[in-house]
Parts: structure tokens; C-alpha cells; sequence
């Protein structure tokens, strides 16, 4: 179920944040591959006590390290995205971290959807387990897609699609799982929007239209 390797923004051992490169590419840049990870951690925490202060100290410190122009931009990108979906999950009724999944899912922020629904994950059990492990490995498609990787992705879908559908009973704060799952045999670059059970899409997050392209910083 890994994903890149994530780096814990406490750890002495996250590397020194350089510029190498003008652009943010996570998957080829050390710089860029620990910005995305340390972030993405500082929010999936943030959810534990529903405050900003974990990831804005997080982008604070990244503020005062010498970044690309890309990285510099997603810093602010994400850090902007972060507090978007944060103020919309702290004021739903539901305030678990599957809630804020969909949020994160419906702008495009599948490397935190994984983080997220991983950590629910590890102390689920049985048949919630399961559907959760689909969940996660569902936004990893996406997130291989974004690194152009479609043979990954492909494989990936259709173990995430297997669980999804096995397990979809398991899942009922999504309404329309079945989109997700033809989503998955397909593998769009543009995945379906996610409707929250009872509410109805997210109305607080307004999605990319059908043709738009992941938030990312200009690739120059």
C-alpha cells in the first residue's frame, strides 16, 4: 500500500530542503518528494485536534528554506487548499477523517487522500478494514497517474476496484461508490467527484470541471 517514501517533518532526518530544480516534481526531486510528504503528514495530523498550527508550522519552516519557484508555489498552493478543506470539514456534522477524505478527494489532493485514509486504516478492522485498504489504494491510481506511470495505475484499479466492490457496504458515508468503481475500470485522469451519504457532493468544495488538470505549480 506504500506510496513514495514519506518523510516525518519532526525527524532529524528529513533532508535539508535545496533547490534542484525549477519545478516541483515529487517523484524525481528529493527537495519536492519531502515538501509533499512533510505536508501532507503536518495536515493528516492537524485532523487528530482540528487545527491549522501542525502544517502551518510545517510550511513556516519550508518558508525560511531556499525552494525552486515550483516548490515555492506548491508550498502556498497546498498550504491554501489545506485551510480551504480544513474550514469546511471542522463546520460538517461529521467530523471524522473520512469526511475530510471526500473534501480532499474532490479537489484533487489524492497523495493526502492516501495519507488520510491510511491512518483510519491501520486500526480499522474487518470488512471497514477492508473497504478502507480500496479507498486508499484508489487514490494511489491517481497519484501513479500523476507521475505518468498508466501501467501502475492500471494494476492498481483493479485490486481497488476488487476491494471496493467487495467490501462497498463498508463504505457508507460515499453515495456513489458505483461511479468510483467505473471510474476505476477506466482510469480517467480526471477521476468522478465523491458524494458524501445524506449530503450530497461536498457543498462547500467546488471541483475541477471535467477537462481541468490537478492544481500543480507551472511546470517551466
Amino acid at each position: 500500500m506504500r506510496l513514495p517514501i514519506k518523510n516525518d517533518p519532526g525527524s532529524s532526518k528529513t533532508a535539508s530542503p535545496t533547490a534542484d530544480s525549477e519545478k516541483f516534481a515529487p517523484f524525481a526531486d528529493r527537495t519536492s518528494r519531502d515538501l509533499r510528504n512533510g505536508l501532507s503528514v503536518a495536515f493528516a495530523r492537524a485532523l487528530d485536534t482540528g487545527r491549522p498550527d501542525g502544517y502551518h508550522q510545517v510550511a513556516r519552516r519550508w518558508r525560511a528554506c531556499t525552494l525552486s519557484a515550483g516548490c515555492r508555489h506548491y508550498l502556498e498552493n497546498r498550504l491554501a487548499l489545506y485551510d480551504r478543506v480544513m474550514a469546511a470539514w471542522t463546520a460538517r456534522l461529521d467530523s471524522s477523517p473520512t469526511a475530510a477524505a471526500l473534501e480532499l478527494w474532490n479537489l484533487g489532493l489524492f497523495f493526502e487522500v492516501h495519507e488520510v485514509v491510511e491512518r483510519v486504516w491501520r486500526v480499522a478492522r474487518g470488512g471497514r478494514r477492508e473497504a478502507l485498504k480500496g479507498l486508499v489504494q484508489a487514490a494511489g491510481v491517481y497519484v501513479h497517474l500523476e507521475a505518468a506511470r498508466p501501467e501502475s495505475a492500471a494494476r492498481l484499479a483493479a485490486r481497488a476496484a476488487q476491494r471496493l466492490d467487495r467490501w462497498r457496504k463498508n463504505l457508507p458515508e460515499i453515495s456513489n461508490l458505483g461511479e468510483l468503481l467505473e471510474a476505476l475500470a477506466a482510469h480517467p485522469a480526471v477521476p468522478c467527484r465523491l458524494a458524501a451519504a445524506g449530503g450530497g457532493p461536498s457543498a462547500t468544495l467546488h471541483p475541477r470541471g471535467p477537462q481541468s488538470k490537478p492544481e500543480y505549480p507551472p511546470q517551466a
